[in-house]
């Protein structure tokens, strides 16, 4: 695998040619005032070749296309993936910063059907630059800095990326200096992430990389199954493209997601003392799972809601609204990380709270969807033993404070439902306050089981006597009850209002009762390990829940996947914190 690259060197002439020849010729292009011109010329070889040919080659600058193919590279070449989704980035944040800002109209926009060659969508609004054109550039940028790769393979692929671009005008939906627009910034896009990935390490340590070949292996199975390109003649090339790619891609997966030296050893230390439960990280069956439910769920979820109108909701969202919901979100992990603190305070724990705070923030960048065997509980429990605690001991202190979250969220349910009794059926009512209801008894028995010294006689028993003493340590006067529980009821409650501003922000109009009612069992069902951090099962949750209020479920499901963003974006000073560490997993 290669995980060194040599130096970008600006005398190359690969690094500033294609960028230089496309800014002339978008400025020969703006002087010449010929665009439309050279538009309507190229536009019509589309009537002399037929369409098939310009449609199949348009394909190739697809996203999904592209994350598919780049999952060939997955185990064998870590620093390009890295490049890959540096570059994917970058691209996207300038293509559609520049696309809302300057809002060119497509060519639609300004001839008929009539007069000019349109294949599939007649697409008329935001044109300059050609996304399809930038994408596949991008890629031409990171292959043509690759100095080990001959000269007539990058001449071979930005021939390819050429024909892309050509083929945007040959369909109907981009200007010619859309396309020169694509060359120029994904090209640089592509140059950059190679300027930047050896500062960035993390792309391409062991844990990054099976989140990326995740990630690729959801696109090519979205690409296979389901993806609507608005080209129907591509359909063949697209599933091909997508089947090869996994079919290729097994053997490398499989080693990828095979625990290594060091993943074995924490997880035998792990199980032998903190996990006496039986509880294990995910094998690579169980992550392969997990992929595979996600996706499924997506895809039954959009044969129902059409993804155009997500797609819209999201890009009209209202920025204000999502920026106060992440910051309200940012203040549950930190609510949350001072209630662990003041739990291992309890247990005899030293340390300040900045430690359990970078801990609990690693943690959750942890538990936001990395595939690895060792999980966001796991980091916190091998930050304390790495102070000389025992595992078990760190256990038990993360256990605690887990089932303390819990009863907050489950107490915050039981009062939103007793103050909106009608807003549900009355039978998914009673269920959801029977499921807390018993949940918060289940609670109290947990707490009164260190007064059972029977339980000491078996292993699966004591670890639960063990945790029982433990709570009650924690909890030890009612000041100490009341701190811990209003620290989960007011974790929750921001979590709510960070969903509720959120679906503010894609114009849903329910009050926050409304969601303190919906939004806890939603959370109750993404603790269910059968997803990638939930991805999915709270989507469908979500849409379940709200619909039965007479949701809108295009705005329900644009919510929850903003959410989802959130709560990455949230657990990105856990990455921080993890990066600046010494130890690595």
């Amino acid at each position: 695998m290669n995980t060194v690259q040599q130096p970008l060197d600006f005398r190359n002439r690969w690094v500033w040619v294609i960028p230089l020849l496309a800014v002339v010729a978008m400025l020969l292009l703006w002087l010449s005032q010929e665009n439309r011109s050279l538009f309507l010329y190229l536009n019509a070889i589309t009537g002399v070749t037929g369409s098939a040919l310009w449609v199949n080659i348009t394909t190739l600058g697809d996203t999904l296309v592209l994350f598919s193919l780049a999952l060939l590279l997955v185990k064998r070449y870590p620093l390009l993936i890295w490049n890959l989704f540096l570059a994917g980035i970058i691209v996207a944040l300038i293509i559609h910063g520049l696309k809302e800002w300057l809002l060119v109209m497509r060519p639609p926009y300004y001839f008929g059907p009539d007069e000019i060659n349109i294949v599939g969508k007649a697409h008329i609004a935001v044109s300059f630059p050609s996304g399809h054109t930038s994408a596949i550039f991008a890629l031409v940028g990171i292959i043509a800095m690759q100095v080990e790769i001959a000269s007539r393979w990058k001449w071979l692929l930005f021939g390819v990326g050429l024909l892309v671009g050509l083929s945007r005008i040959a369909v109907g939906v981009h200007w010619p200096m859309d396309v020169l627009g694509g060359i120029f910034f994904g090209y640089l896009s592509g140059v950059a992430a190679v300027l930047l990935a050896p500062l960035i390490p993390w792309g391409i340590s062991i844990g990054a990389q099976r989140l990326f070949a995740a990630l690729l292996l959801g696109a090519a199975i979205a690409l296979l199954l389901f993806h609507d390109s608005g080209y129907p003649q591509a359909r063949f090339l697209e599933m091909t493209i997508a089947a090869v790619a996994i079919l290729l891609s097994l053997s490398k997966l499989k080693q990828l997601f095979t625990r290594t030296e060091e993943e074995r050893a924490i997880a035998a230390q792990f199980q032998e003392e903190a996990l006496a439960s039986g509880e294990k990280g995910p094998s690579l069956i169980g992550i392969v799972i997990r992929v595979a439910i996600t996706v499924a769920i997506f895809v039954l979820i959009f044969r129902n809601i059409d993804i155009a109108g997500v797609t819209e909701s999201i890009r009209n969202v209202v920025p204000r609204l999502l920026l106060l919901g992440l910051v309200f979100q940012l203040l549950s992990t930190l609510l949350a990380s001072w209630r662990w603190y003041l739990v291992m305070h309890q247990m005899g724990f030293g340390q300040n709270f900045p430690f359990y705070m970078r801990s609990y923030f690693k943690g959750t960048f942890f538990n936001q969807g990395l595939p690895t065997s060792i999980g966001g509980d796991a980091i916190r429990v091998l930050d304390v033993a790495r102070l000389g605690h025992r595992k078990r001991e760190a256990f038990y202190g993360v256990a605690i404070d887990r089932g303390l979250g819990l009863v907050g969220l489950l107490l915050l349910n039981l009062l939103a439902n007793a103050l909106e009794p009608d807003l549900l059926p009355h039978g998914v009512f009673l269920t959801i306050n029977t499921l807390v209801i018993l949940g918060l008894v289940g609670f109290v028995v947990l707490y009164g089981l260190r007064r059972i010294d029977l339980l000491k006689r078996w292993q699966i028993t004591r670890l639960f006597h063990h945790i029982s003493r433990h709570l009650a340590q924690v909890l030890s006067d009612w000041r100490s009850v009341g701190i811990q529980l209003s620290l989960s009821l007011a974790i929750h409650l921001f979590s709510i209002i960070a969903i509720f501003l959120i679906g503010r922000s894609v114009e849903m109009e329910f009050d926050l009762l409304t969601f303190a009612v919906i939004v806890p069992p939603v959370i109750l069902l993404t603790l269910i390990p059968v997803s990638l951090a939930g991805w999915g099962v709270r989507e469908g949750a979500m849409i379940g829940l709200f619909t039965l209020i007479g949701a809108d479920k295009t705005m329900v499901l644009s919510m929850s996947i903003l959410y989802g963003v959130v709560l990455i974006v949230s657990s990105l000073p856990g990455l921080h914190v993890y990066l600046a560490g010494r130890h690595r997993i």
